[in-house]
Formats: structure tokens, C-alpha cells, sequence
């Protein structure tokens, strides 16, 4: 069950639930159709979120793909939002010159191209695994791992 508070002179209870049902709907591993209720409830401040344990460690995976670019992978990035998060933050550091998400047949990835006169490789990793590790609701410690040259 999820609850979503939201202001009314902004948007309406119905687009939230379409946006819901969009969202869950646009998972590629999982094309089954999905269902989303909208019922009226009295609605409390939750507690404080517990982490996600299973997330309480992971590894970052860099495959250099030439001089200026990588391939960053993890398992956190099939959920969309820490690649996203990662892709964010690494657009807006001096040097990379294109993150992008990308799916690929292992799962999700983060294409990286940057400036290596500006960045090297550890760096560009280290602002992924910072940006991972920022996200409060995972509490995630980052193994970094680089693969040799492709």
C-alpha cells in the first residue's frame, strides 16, 4: 500500500493514480498489466522508513569501453531510480560529457562519456558511488569494481 500526499489546486487524485499505474506499468522486466485502486482513507504522517536491507551493500561495476568512456553497472539500477540518480549527478559534473541510461540484455546500465583531461576513470566512479551511496532510503555502502578493457 502506498499513500501520496499531494495538493489539490495542483493535480487531482485521479491524475496520482494514473501516474502510479504509468510508472509501475513502464518496468520492463515485468510487461503483466497492473492494477491501482483509489480509495479514500484517513491519511497519517508514516514513521520513519526503514532501508532497504538487501541494499545494505552493493557493488558498482565499471567496464572501460575506450579512453573517454564506461560502462557503469549494479543491480540498483533495474529499479530506474538510481540510475537516474546517478545519470543526474554525473551530467552535472565538470567533465562528463554524456550520461545516459540504457538497457542492455544484463540489465540496466549508465553509458558514460567524459573528458579525460578532466576525469579519470575512479573519478567518474566515485561520483557513482557517491551518488548511490547519498540516497537515504537504501543507507548503501558502494564496492567499486573495474573491469579491464574492452
Amino acid at each position: 500500500m502506498v499513500f501520496v500526499r499531494f495538493d489539490p489546486s495542483v493535480t487531482s487524485a485521479e491524475a496520482v493514480v494514473a501516474a502510479a499505474k504509468a510508472g509501475l506499468e513502464s518496468d520492463p522486466f515485468n510487461s503483466n498489466p497492473i492494477g491501482v485502486t483509489l480509495a479514500a482513507a484517513p491519511v497519517q504522517a508514516p514513521g520513519a522508513l526503514e532501508p532497504i536491507v538487501r541494499f545494505l551493500a552493493t557493488d558498482l561495476w565499471v567496464r572501460p569501453l575506450d579512453a573517454a568512456s564506461l560502462r557503469l553497472s549494479t543491480e540498483l539500477f533495474d529499479c530506474g531510480t538510481c540510475g537516474s540518480q546517478v545519470s543526474n549527478t554525473l551530467q552535472q559534473t565538470p567533465g562528463v560529457l554524456q550520461a545516459r541510461i540504457e538497457q542492455s540484455p544484463g540489465g540496466t546500465v549508465v553509458l558514460v562519456a567524459y573528458d579525460p583531461s578532466v576525469l579519470t576513470a575512479q573519478q567518474v566512479a566515485d561520483v557513482a558511488k557517491q551518488a548511490l551511496e547519498a540516497d537515504p532510503f537504501l543507507q548503501t555502502t558502494v564496492a567499486v569494481h573495474f573491469f579491464a578493457p574492452e
